[in-house]
């Protein structure tokens, strides 16, 4: 995100899923699966569940509120 606003990007789009608890999470995809081999929905997920989840590259998954705070 910070290389595409520093291009010049106006905009920036982010695909989001919200957890449990209604936290909004950025994922394309509605399932934890492909990302980090968790066969679970965002939407049946906690927070914290959430929060330990690990990429297959070892990232997180970030909030919103992680983004753009």
């Amino acid at each position: 995100m910070i290389l595409a606003i520093q291009y010049g990007s106006k905009y920036i789009e982010q695909d989001l899923v919200t957890s449990k608890q209604g936290t909004l999470y950025v994922s394309h995809d509605l399932s934890a699966k492909r990302l980090t081999g968790v066969d679970k929905q965002f939407s049946d997920m906690t927070d914290v569940e959430i929060n330990v989840l690990k990429t297959i590259i070892g990232e997180s998954i970030l909030s919103l509120r992680d983004v753009f705070g």
